[in-house]
């Protein structure tokens, strides 16, 4: 359990179960799964059907409103253009407490919302960016473990990546 991070998935529950939000979350336990994807894959062919007849009305107006794409959609075009799918995640197993076990399985069912929401790619130095962001957000030590040791891995990463790394992560 001291990869998993019992103490921070303790402190994030306690957050949650005083949110409003958080509390329904607790009990509602939503999942990331095949449902959830399908959904996204709907959002993205109504927006592009929606991009479609728009450019036959306006080409300038268009290209506007291509960045305006809803959250599924983009969520969807990023499972899309990596080939991922939500259910390649596997199972929490070194956690008793369900509470907890939930809790780390939505931290890492929604590490791809994050991709999504910042822009980063999945590549080694997306990752890295991405895992330092958890750690802030989480306070948990997988994250930390990721983010600090990805720095060894640095020789996996070009010499610009490299730049961005130290100047930027570090």
């Amino acid at each position: 359990t001291s990869f998993s991070g019992s103490y921070a998935l303790s402190k994030i529950l306690v957050a949650m179960e005083k949110d409003v939000v958080g509390r329904r979350i607790l009990d509602e336990r939503p999942v990331v799964d095949e449902r959830i994807a399908e959904r996204a894959f709907e959002l993205l062919e109504q927006h592009l059907v929606n991009v479609k007849e728009q450019s036959r009305d306006d080409h300038q107006r268009l290209q506007q409103q291509l960045p305006n794409m809803t959250f599924g959609a983009a969520y969807a075009t990023f499972l899309q253009t990596h080939n991922f799918h939500p259910n390649e995640r596997s199972k929490i197993r070194f956690l008793s407490n369900p509470h907890l076990s939930y809790i780390m399985t939505r931290y890492r069912q929604n590490h791809d919302y994050w991709h999504v929401l910042t822009g980063l790619p999945p590549t080694v130095l997306g990752e890295l960016g991405l895992k330092w962001l958890e750690l802030i957000q989480t306070g948990l030590p997988l994250a930390a473990l990721s983010a600090t040791t990805g720095g060894v891995n640095s020789h996996l990463l070009s010499e610009r990546e490299r730049q961005v790394l130290w100047e930027v992560y570090f």
